[in-house]
Protein backbone atom coordinates (compact mmCIF):
# COMPACT_ATOMS: atom_id res chain seq x y z
CA UNK A 1 0.00 0.00 0.00
CA UNK A 2 1.06 3.73 -0.69
CA UNK A 3 1.45 6.03 1.95
CA UNK A 4 1.15 9.51 1.78
CA UNK A 5 4.53 11.52 1.16
CA UNK A 6 7.82 10.83 2.67
CA UNK A 7 6.05 7.23 3.73
CA UNK A 8 7.63 3.45 2.69
CA UNK A 9 5.44 1.39 1.14
CA UNK A 10 3.66 -1.16 3.38
CA UNK A 11 3.60 -4.83 1.98
CA UNK A 12 0.47 -6.69 2.11
CA UNK A 13 0.51 -10.29 4.33
CA UNK A 14 -1.00 -12.67 1.64
CA UNK A 15 -4.46 -14.24 2.62
CA UNK A 16 -4.85 -17.08 4.84
CA UNK A 17 -4.72 -20.54 2.73
CA UNK A 18 -6.94 -22.96 4.71
CA UNK A 19 -5.08 -26.63 5.39
CA UNK A 20 -7.43 -29.05 2.97
CA UNK A 21 -5.28 -32.20 4.76
CA UNK A 22 -7.01 -34.63 6.70
CA UNK A 23 -7.12 -35.34 10.54
CA UNK A 24 -7.71 -38.53 12.01
CA UNK A 25 -8.66 -37.71 15.56
CA UNK A 26 -11.15 -38.86 18.49
CA UNK A 27 -12.12 -35.53 19.17
CA UNK A 28 -14.37 -33.97 17.00
CA UNK A 29 -14.67 -30.48 18.20
CA UNK A 30 -10.83 -30.04 17.63
CA UNK A 31 -11.31 -31.70 14.10
CA UNK A 32 -13.85 -28.90 12.82
CA UNK A 33 -11.39 -26.41 14.27
CA UNK A 34 -8.20 -26.87 12.74
CA UNK A 35 -10.87 -27.95 9.59
CA UNK A 36 -10.83 -24.43 9.49
CA UNK A 37 -7.93 -23.49 10.47
CA UNK A 38 -5.70 -20.83 8.20
CA UNK A 39 -2.03 -21.10 7.65
CA UNK A 40 0.37 -18.90 9.94
CA UNK A 41 4.06 -18.55 10.43
CA UNK A 42 4.88 -21.43 13.14
CA UNK A 43 6.81 -20.94 16.30
CA UNK A 44 9.11 -23.54 18.18
CA UNK A 45 8.36 -23.52 21.37
CA UNK A 46 10.88 -24.68 24.13
CA UNK A 47 9.94 -26.98 27.23
CA UNK A 48 13.01 -27.87 29.10
CA UNK A 49 14.24 -30.83 27.17
CA UNK A 50 14.08 -29.93 23.51
CA UNK A 51 15.18 -30.74 19.97
CA UNK A 52 18.33 -28.75 18.92
CA UNK A 53 16.89 -25.59 16.80
CA UNK A 54 19.89 -26.81 13.98
CA UNK A 55 18.92 -30.89 14.24
CA UNK A 56 16.33 -30.71 11.58
CA UNK A 57 19.11 -28.62 9.08
CA UNK A 58 21.43 -31.01 10.11
CA UNK A 59 19.37 -34.32 9.46
CA UNK A 60 18.02 -32.98 6.25
CA UNK A 61 21.42 -31.91 5.25
CA UNK A 62 22.62 -35.72 5.78
CA UNK A 63 19.53 -36.90 3.84
CA UNK A 64 20.69 -34.80 0.69
CA UNK A 65 24.62 -35.39 1.10
CA UNK A 66 23.57 -39.57 1.11
CA UNK A 67 21.12 -39.19 -1.96
CA UNK A 68 21.89 -36.50 -3.90
CA UNK A 69 20.21 -37.96 -7.01
CA UNK A 70 17.27 -37.76 -5.45
CA UNK A 71 14.35 -35.24 -5.92
CA UNK A 72 11.25 -36.99 -5.27
CA UNK A 73 9.71 -39.28 -2.57
CA UNK A 74 6.33 -40.45 -3.02
CA UNK A 75 5.26 -40.88 0.68
CA UNK A 76 6.73 -39.13 3.38
CA UNK A 77 5.91 -40.04 7.48
CA UNK A 78 7.05 -38.22 10.05
CA UNK A 79 6.66 -40.25 12.89
CA UNK A 80 6.38 -37.67 15.62
CA UNK A 81 5.93 -34.29 13.81
CA UNK A 82 5.96 -32.02 16.37
CA UNK A 83 4.92 -28.66 14.90
CA UNK A 84 5.55 -29.57 11.59
CA UNK A 85 9.05 -27.66 10.63
CA UNK A 86 10.61 -30.75 9.40
CA UNK A 87 7.97 -31.65 7.70
CA UNK A 88 8.00 -27.67 5.83
CA UNK A 89 11.39 -27.68 5.39
CA UNK A 90 11.40 -31.39 3.66
CA UNK A 91 8.69 -30.30 1.04
CA UNK A 92 10.58 -27.17 0.30
CA UNK A 93 13.84 -29.48 -0.93
CA UNK A 94 12.02 -32.30 -2.36
CA UNK A 95 8.91 -33.03 -4.42
CA UNK A 96 6.58 -35.14 -2.07
CA UNK A 97 2.73 -35.39 -3.20
CA UNK A 98 1.80 -37.45 0.11
CA UNK A 99 2.73 -36.45 3.92
CA UNK A 100 1.87 -38.05 6.93
CA UNK A 101 2.41 -36.62 10.22
CA UNK A 102 1.81 -38.80 13.65
CA UNK A 103 1.75 -36.66 17.27
CA UNK A 104 0.47 -37.51 20.66
CA UNK A 105 -0.03 -33.79 21.20
CA UNK A 106 -3.44 -32.11 20.29
CA UNK A 107 -1.39 -28.66 20.37
CA UNK A 108 1.50 -29.56 18.61
CA UNK A 109 -1.21 -30.95 15.49
CA UNK A 110 -3.05 -27.77 15.41
CA UNK A 111 0.41 -26.02 14.76
CA UNK A 112 1.58 -29.02 12.07
CA UNK A 113 -1.59 -28.08 10.41
CA UNK A 114 -0.93 -24.85 10.25
CA UNK A 115 2.48 -25.37 8.59
CA UNK A 116 -0.17 -26.45 5.15
CA UNK A 117 1.97 -28.86 3.92
CA UNK A 118 0.61 -32.14 5.35
CA UNK A 119 -2.03 -34.44 3.62
CA UNK A 120 -2.89 -36.46 6.77
CA UNK A 121 -2.31 -35.56 10.14
CA UNK A 122 -3.10 -38.58 13.01
CA UNK A 123 -3.40 -38.17 16.61
CA UNK A 124 -1.55 -41.06 18.41
CA UNK A 125 1.76 -43.02 19.31
CA UNK A 126 3.61 -45.25 17.42
CA UNK A 127 0.48 -47.40 17.28
CA UNK A 128 -1.09 -44.56 14.82
CA UNK A 129 1.20 -46.04 12.30
CA UNK A 130 -1.50 -48.67 11.77
CA UNK A 131 -4.18 -46.21 10.43
CA UNK A 132 -1.61 -44.59 7.67
CA UNK A 133 -2.25 -46.43 4.50
CA UNK A 134 0.29 -47.58 1.87
CA UNK A 135 4.20 -47.91 1.99
CA UNK A 136 6.40 -44.83 2.57
CA UNK A 137 9.71 -43.96 1.08
CA UNK A 138 11.13 -41.59 3.70
CA UNK A 139 10.54 -42.47 7.24
CA UNK A 140 11.39 -39.30 9.76
CA UNK A 141 11.87 -39.78 13.32
CA UNK A 142 13.74 -37.28 14.96
CA UNK A 143 11.81 -36.26 17.92
CA UNK A 144 11.27 -40.02 19.51
CA UNK A 145 13.68 -42.22 20.10
CA UNK A 146 14.79 -39.99 23.30
CA UNK A 147 10.72 -40.84 24.93
CA UNK A 148 11.13 -44.67 23.93
CA UNK A 149 13.26 -47.35 25.72
CA UNK A 150 14.40 -50.71 24.09
CA UNK A 151 13.35 -49.90 20.32
CA UNK A 152 12.62 -53.45 19.48
CA UNK A 153 9.03 -52.65 18.94
CA UNK A 154 9.47 -49.78 17.14
CA UNK A 155 11.51 -51.42 14.23
CA UNK A 156 9.03 -54.10 14.18
CA UNK A 157 6.15 -51.54 13.84
CA UNK A 158 7.84 -49.23 11.19
CA UNK A 159 10.57 -51.70 9.06
CA UNK A 160 7.03 -53.34 7.39
CA UNK A 161 5.97 -49.91 6.15
CA UNK A 162 8.97 -49.01 4.56
CA UNK A 163 9.27 -48.99 0.41
CA UNK A 164 11.96 -50.99 -1.37
CA UNK A 165 14.63 -48.04 -1.60
CA UNK A 166 12.78 -46.31 1.23
CA UNK A 167 15.24 -44.59 3.45
CA UNK A 168 14.68 -44.24 7.42
CA UNK A 169 16.10 -40.56 9.03
CA UNK A 170 16.58 -40.65 12.51
CA UNK A 171 17.76 -38.63 15.73
CA UNK A 172 18.57 -39.86 19.29
CA UNK A 173 20.49 -39.06 22.12
CA UNK A 174 23.80 -41.24 22.63
CA UNK A 175 25.58 -43.73 24.91
CA UNK A 176 28.71 -46.60 24.32
CA UNK A 177 27.84 -47.93 27.76
CA UNK A 178 24.46 -49.97 27.48
CA UNK A 179 22.46 -50.46 24.54
CA UNK A 180 19.69 -48.26 26.41
CA UNK A 181 20.21 -46.10 29.33
CA UNK A 182 17.46 -44.38 31.80
CA UNK A 183 18.20 -40.43 32.06
CA UNK A 184 16.85 -37.83 34.12
CA UNK A 185 13.25 -36.53 33.31
CA UNK A 186 11.72 -40.31 32.08
CA UNK A 187 13.88 -39.95 28.58
CA UNK A 188 16.28 -42.81 27.31
CA UNK A 189 19.85 -42.78 24.96
CA UNK A 190 21.12 -45.69 22.69
CA UNK A 191 24.15 -46.94 21.22
CA UNK A 192 25.04 -47.25 17.39
CA UNK A 193 25.92 -50.86 18.32
CA UNK A 194 22.76 -51.34 19.48
CA UNK A 195 21.12 -49.50 16.60
CA UNK A 196 23.27 -51.49 13.90
CA UNK A 197 22.24 -55.02 16.09
CA UNK A 198 18.56 -53.98 15.45
CA UNK A 199 18.81 -53.48 11.49
CA UNK A 200 20.36 -56.79 11.09
CA UNK A 201 17.76 -58.25 12.45
CA UNK A 202 15.30 -56.26 10.23
CA UNK A 203 16.80 -56.36 6.91
CA UNK A 204 18.12 -52.84 7.56
CA UNK A 205 21.36 -51.48 6.81
CA UNK A 206 23.10 -48.28 8.06
CA UNK A 207 23.93 -46.05 5.38
CA UNK A 208 25.45 -43.22 7.37
CA UNK A 209 25.75 -41.18 10.44
CA UNK A 210 27.17 -38.53 12.42
CA UNK A 211 27.33 -37.95 16.26
CA UNK A 212 25.84 -34.24 16.59
CA UNK A 213 24.24 -32.39 19.97
CA UNK A 214 20.21 -33.26 18.82
CA UNK A 215 18.83 -31.74 21.68
CA UNK A 216 18.79 -28.71 24.40
CA UNK A 217 18.45 -29.92 28.23
CA UNK A 218 17.91 -26.55 29.85
CA UNK A 219 20.46 -24.75 28.16
CA UNK A 220 23.18 -27.65 27.94
CA UNK A 221 23.89 -29.87 24.84
CA UNK A 222 23.37 -33.41 24.85
CA UNK A 223 25.21 -36.04 22.80
CA UNK A 224 23.53 -37.41 20.11
CA UNK A 225 23.48 -38.68 16.55
CA UNK A 226 21.69 -38.98 13.26
CA UNK A 227 21.71 -41.56 11.19
CA UNK A 228 20.31 -42.88 7.95
CA UNK A 229 18.98 -46.76 7.33
CA UNK A 230 18.00 -47.93 4.39
CA UNK A 231 16.88 -51.76 3.36
CA UNK A 232 19.68 -54.39 2.95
Amino acid sequence: LEGGPGTKPVAVPPPPVPWSGTLVTDNPSFAHKVSFMARTPGKQMLFGRTLKSGTIRDALKLLQGTAPERSRFKAAIDLQCGTGFCAAHLTRMYDIPHVVGINTSINSIELAAAQNVFSTLLEGGLEAIDRAGGMFDLMISLNQFNSIGPLENWFAKVVPRLADRGLILYAMEINSSADVSRLSGGYFSHSTAYIERLCASHGLRVLCGRDSATRIDFGQLVPGHIGILARA
